[in-house]
């Protein structure tokens, strides 16, 4: 939940230039103010709806439009609880809906299968009495899906004895599996995975500070291990994309962090994987600072069908932290905000001949509580910050996507409307 802050100056709505504002429609608010929302997640449908997903009111939530339209966006609320749960989209209109329980140990896992206009169905345990800690989902357009998770081993009185990573894979149009174990020591805090449209399966971990990929193509066993680069134990953040050319990406952002406020360098690598490929190249080192990175900080990365895409962190500038991107095959990386104000990335996305649009917000309690974006066209250059909606009295977790088919983005994030009130917001670049 977003904290509170004390006043808004009214000078703030004056602080986006018009002229950028102008790029983006009004925002719309698709859950009216409610008492609590969560974490937005912005998908297409291959039909052409325009998806929203988040948290609301304790349960998990998504708004569309209907397809090939902008407006307006229609609610459906699920019967999941886990507000934090993962939406993925595939085939014309389908979707698969991912959940952790969160109330009782152990916390398994859960997914459900619907169509866009027509809600979820019931919830299928897909790794019974697994204790699981965090986990990351996705699906190729066919429908082959795979969740990587990290399980949680207790002894006697609920006592850890080791964490493991686990996945859970599923042929398009058949049930998922049972689990198989790919990691077994070493203590894994964080994972991710991706999805090639051949149906070969990456997931990326970090364990015992080291990060590590295990890729396994369809009809073949998991590939060994390989080690990619070095991470802080416990303290790494991942982001795995899958290309439409079978190409793969990967991010990492990490830093040393103490309870008592003491933190290591923080280091932003990537590594990618051609199409058809073997192993991943080397990871290339795209930034390091020795400030203390704000709690919302982290690294995303997208790719585009044709294997383009883009990698966006938090960085630091001149005093400043900034939102910065670069190009999964590049070396160079750019500040997309604006270096004389804190920026925290939110989130990137990536459209085919190297389009691309990065969406970032303030840290908390700093101003200017707005969400801004950057757009890459074609020709590879991302365009100055535009303001994205109207200052609230708190943005954070803005999300963004770029429709495959018209190539516009839709941004979306959490605002505060008022004392005790939030809204997902969301707005379409004109």
């Amino acid at each position: 939940m977003i904290r509170r802050t004390l006043a808004l100056p009214l000078v703030l709505a004056l602080l986006a230039p018009a002229a950028a504002s102008a790029q983006w429609q009004p925002q719309t608010s698709l859950t009216g103010d409610v008492a609590g929302v969560l974490r937005p997640q912005v998908l297409f449908s291959a039909r052409g709806d325009k998806i929203v997903g988040y948290g609301v009111n304790g349960r998990f939530a998504y708004a569309r439009t209907l397809p090939g339209q902008d407006t307006p966006f229609y609610q459906r609320i699920t019967t999941t609880t886990d507000v934090s749960a993962r939406l993925l989209t595939y085939a014309t209109d389908r979707i698969l809906l991912v959940s952790q329980t969160a109330s009782r140990i152990p916390s398994e896992l859960g997914v459900r299968f619907g169509s866009v206009g027509g809600g979820v169905g019931p919830v299928r345990r897909i790794a019974p009495g697994h204790d699981v800690l965090r986990y990351d989902a996705a699906i190729n357009a066919k429908g082959d899906a795979a969740v990587a998770y990290i399980r949680i081993v207790r002894g006697a009185d609920n006592v850890v004895r080791q964490r493991q990573v686990v996945v859970v894979r599923r042929p398009a149009g058949g049930a998922f599996g049972h689990p198989e174990t790919i990691a077994g020591s070493g203590g894994p805090l964080s994972v991710a995975v991706a999805m090639a449209p051949s149906g070969e399966i990456a997931v990326a971990y970090e364990r015992s500070g080291r990060v590590e990929v295990r890729r396994r193509e369809r009809g073949h066993s998991w590939h060994s291990s390989q080690q990619i680069t070095y991470g802080a134990k416990g303290h790494t953040q991942l982001a795995l994309a899958a290309g439409g050319d079978g190409s793969f990406a990967l991010a990492s952002f990490s830093q040393n962090l103490s309870e008592g406020g003491d933190n290591g360098p923080a280091s932003v690598r990537v590594a990618t994987r051609s199409a058809g490929g073997h192993a991943f190249h080397s990871a290339r080192l795209f930034e390091t600072y020795s400030e203390r990175a704000p709690q919302e900080a982290g690294v995303r990365v997208a790719l585009a069908s044709d294997g383009t895409g883009v990698v966006g962190w938090t960085g630091r500038q001149d005093g400043r932290f900034v939102a910065r991107a670069a190009d999964v095959g590049g070396v160079v990386a750019r500040t997309v905000s604006s270096p004389a104000a804190d920026a925290v990335l939110g989130d990137v996305s990536a459209g085919p001949g190297g389009a691309a649009a990065a969406i970032w917000s303030p840290p908390l309690d700093t101003a200017p509580p707005q969400v801004f974006a950057a757009v890459r066209d074609d020709e590879g250059v991302f365009g100055p910050p535009e303001a994205v909606g109207t200052p609230q009295r708190e943005v954070t977790t803005p999300a963004i996507g770029i429709d495959p088919r018209t190539h516009r983005p839709l941004a979306a994030w959490v605002g505060r409307t008022g004392q005790r009130t939030q809204a997902i917001l969301a707005a379409l670049r004109a």
